[in-house]
């Protein structure tokens, strides 16, 4: 019989993220060894990294059944809490390109959201009282996933 694993010392939240472009990701490489998964890039370079402000930073991954077969909706969510003209350029590359979400919970945990084939997009909403709020979404053909790698 399996047996879910329940821990109850759960913290809420995302610690930060990176927003990776799709041309920048090489693989998901699986260490039969170690039993994980790691990811791979071509150019760091490209990548952004999104930092949580305030606890204002969440994850959102919903499973339905659509005609095609299961579908998750993914959603991440970020606040930058000023507007301001030194983010401009960058706030720019995140509303126009496709990306695959590199993120870690308060729990420690690593994921992935997004693929190459379905990466997610950006959606933006600017005000002055709350600066800027972005949302990364797509609806996917799998689940988010685990991977294992060092991004502090």
């Amino acid at each position: 019989m399996k047996k879910l694993v329940f821990d109850f010392d759960n913290v809420p939240g995302i610690d930060f993220a990176y927003a990776i472009p799709v041309t920048s990701f090489k693989r998901i490489r699986y260490d039969y060894n170690l039993g994980n998964k790691a990811l791979e890039v071509r150019n760091r370079d490209a990548i952004i990294q999104l930092e949580s402000y305030n606890d204002r930073f969440s994850f959102q991954e919903k499973k339905s059944l659509a005609d095609g077969g299961d579908v998750w909706d993914v959603s991440l969510k970020i606040v930058v809490p000023k507007l301001s003209a030194a983010n401009e350029e960058l706030i720019h590359l995140l509303e126009r390109n496709p990306w695959l979400i590199l993120f870690r919970d308060r729990n420690g945990n690593v994921m992935l959201s997004g693929t190459v084939d379905i990466p997610l997009s950006c959606s933006s909403s600017k005000t002055s009282d709350s600066g800027i709020e972005f949302v990364f979404s797509a609806k996917e053909e799998n689940p988010s996933i685990f991977v294992s790698t060092d991004i502090d």
